[in-house]
């Protein structure tokens, strides 16, 4: 924390001490924290030096500046100082989006099919697992359940 005088302040917004001590005794701004027979001031009480001096360079009065800082935040101060905000005040930034969901491998198809001999017909369960591999299951010959561990299991394997 520094600590600041109204002859430093002046000096930094290019007035004197001498024009922002006027300015302190017409309320515009609260008296110093700190006692002795220098005013001195510590960050907070900068910016609302600085901010009471802008609203001055604006033409109201000193009751008005005192009012209308008696109302703002600190961030508002901040902003009637046109000073940058510090990094507590900045809004914290936007949170990174979720990632994309894995794809979805296709849905089964139930194909009826017949055998070489042409005799007979099978029906299958095809299921793609990725992208060039699939499953074909012979209907009847497992039970759902499994074949959904299967092509579970399968997917974690296959990239």
């Amino acid at each position: 924390m520094a600590i600041w005088t109204l002859k430093g302040i002046g000096r930094e917004l290019g007035v004197s001490g001498r024009t922002l001590t006027r300015l302190a005794r017409s309320g515009a701004f609260p008296p110093a924290r700190f006692k002795g027979r220098i005013r001195k001031f510590d960050d907070a009480a900068r910016v609302r030096v600085i901010a009471a001096w802008r609203l001055h360079k604006k033409r109201l009065s000193g009751p008005a500046i005192a009012r209308r800082l008696a109302a703002s935040n600190e961030k508002t101060l901040y902003e009637l100082a046109e000073l940058p905000l510090p990094d507590r005040l900045k809004p914290a930034p936007p949170a990174a989006p979720p990632p994309p969901a894995p794809p979805q491998p296709a849905p089964a198809q139930v194909l009826a099919l017949a055998s070489a001999s042409g005799s007979q017909s099978a029906t299958w369960l095809r299921m793609p697992l990725a992208d060039g591999v699939e499953l074909h299951v012979r209907l009847g010959t497992l039970d759902m359940k499994a074949i959904e561990s299967l092509t579970t299991a399968l997917g974690k394997v296959i990239p």
